[in-house]
């Protein structure tokens, strides 16, 4: 039997610009990933063992490159089949509908055979039908999970998706179905007690409280739990060197992990004593990408073969990810600047999807200037359900913005409450003449 895989994994990769900066890296990436090998192991064999993974970590971390240029590839090589979902909370399909349809759709491209999902719950449905004649399991990924409680905290249909995520998770009979065989007179069928399927969550770790106010419905989600950590040293010259293939060698590598914010002289003297094996980095993964990104921008427009500790020198990391924003959005009229705080960021300041047929018609922004954020990785399209949305690209760029939003309503104010007086003492001059012509 070929093993198992998905139609999307095998697009060509830019080798001139190997480093994705704020992008997570896809399947289609794997062979550019590095530093991760002993999470991928770990997640794996936790994954293969339990019904439940949880994975989580802070914002930045590299979660969802984890699961897709890590796990998912890992999956495949041992004959499991990764379905990796988002939910979009403002689709018109609930919840659940998108479940089902993302499972059955990703599962019938690969076995046409397939019946498709009917009334039945998805737990039934898992447990009956026969995917590649059982030589291979399907493993449910639902990313970015947190989004069912900031976007989808008000959408009415969650408490039905998480009722029968909750089944799912747990392996747990549906109580009709249980209700359905005893009116029957007949005892559930033994085949239901095995779980031919994986369910992995993944979420930032600043949410974990509220999963756990789904204990409820899943008693066992805090049970088999996978924190994404910082790398160490060791594992950060990987990530950098590896994407490259020469662009970054171990020099270089060294001369960009010392400039990055937390490391100390002691880090580094671990650095170059070899003696890191336990040490962690004091900075997420993702200014290591970004940095790295920037670095070879520079090197292209110098016309460089490599990038130089010289290169290195003169980067200031504090500002890299500000200008990254600033530098790409100066570029357009303001209005694209305004669109992206008000469209793109809820009021809260967490990313938010937005129909790109409101976002351009309302603010009048070309698909040439789409295009180009989307190829200065500020935003990405996303097509759900056959609708176009756009996202900010990554959870760092949104304090940015939002400082930027909320400066902008703050001048906007004071220059309404200027005009407001300016008007008030025009109005009082224009009353003055007024009194004095009439005393003439």
């Amino acid at each position: 039997m070929t093993k198992p895989t998905n139609k999307q994994e095998h697009s060509s990769v830019d080798q001139s610009r190997p480093f994705l900066g704020l992008r997570s890296f896809e399947e289609k990436n794997k062979s550019q990933f590095g530093g991760r090998d002993h999470e991928i192991n770990a997640l794996f064999n936790l994954v293969e063992d339990k019904n439940l993974t949880v994975v989580f970590g802070t914002s930045g971390i590299g979660k969802t490159s984890l699961l897709k240029a890590g796990l998912m590839p890992k999956l495949r090589q041992k004959f499991y089949f990764p379905i990796y979902i988002r939910i979009d909370y403002s689709s018109s399909k609930s919840p659940l509908m998108q479940l089902k349809g993302l499972v059955y759709e990703e599962m019938k491209d690969m076995d046409a055979s397939i019946k498709a999902i009917g009334r039945e719950s998805l737990w039934e449905y898992m447990h009956d039908v026969n995917f590649l004649n059982g030589l291979a399991t399907p493993v449910l990924i639902l990313d970015q999970f947190e989004e069912i409680f900031t976007v989808g905290k008000h959408n009415k249909g969650v408490k039905y998706f998480v009722t029968e995520l909750a089944d799912l998770a747990q392996n747990r009979i549906p109580t009709a179905i249980k209700d359905q065989y005893k009116k029957q007179g007949k005892t559930v069928p033994s085949r239901y007690n095995k779980q031919s399927y994986r369910v992995v969550i993944s979420l930032r770790e600043d949410y974990l409280a509220q999963l756990d106010e789904l204990k409820r419905y899943i008693p066992a989600i805090m049970d088999h739990g996978f924190r994404v950590t910082q790398m160490t040293i060791a594992q950060a010259m990987e990530a950098a060197i590896k994407p490259g293939k020469g662009l970054i060698d171990e020099t270089v590598a060294k001369a960009i992990i010392k400039i990055l914010p937390g490391i100390s002289q002691a880090d580094f003297d671990l650095l170059q004593s070899k003696a890191d094996d336990n040490k962690k980095l004091k900075v997420e993964p993702f200014l290591l990408s970004l940095i790295c990104d920037r670095l070879n921008e520079k090197r292209i427009e110098m016309k460089l073969n490599t990038i130089t500790s010289d290169l290195v020198a003169q980067f200031k990391v504090d500002d890299v990810i500000k200008s990254f924003y600033n530098d790409t959005i100066n570029k357009y009229d303001p209005n694209v600047d305004e669109a992206i705080q008000n469209e793109l960021l809820n009021s809260e300041g967490y990313r938010k999807l937005h129909a790109l047929k409101e976002f351009q018609t309302d603010y009048k922004i070309s698909d040439t200037i789409i295009d180009a954020l989307v190829s200065a990785r500020i935003i990405r399209n996303e097509n759900r359900n056959n609708v176009d949305y756009l996202e900010l690209i990554h959870d760092v760029l949104a304090p940015i913005i939002k400082k930027k939003r909320d400066d902008r309503l703050k001048a906007e104010q004071e220059a309404k409450h200027k005009a407001e007086i300016a008007k008030q003492e025009a109005e009082r001059e224009a009353a003055i003449l007024q009194e004095k012509e009439r005393i003439k």
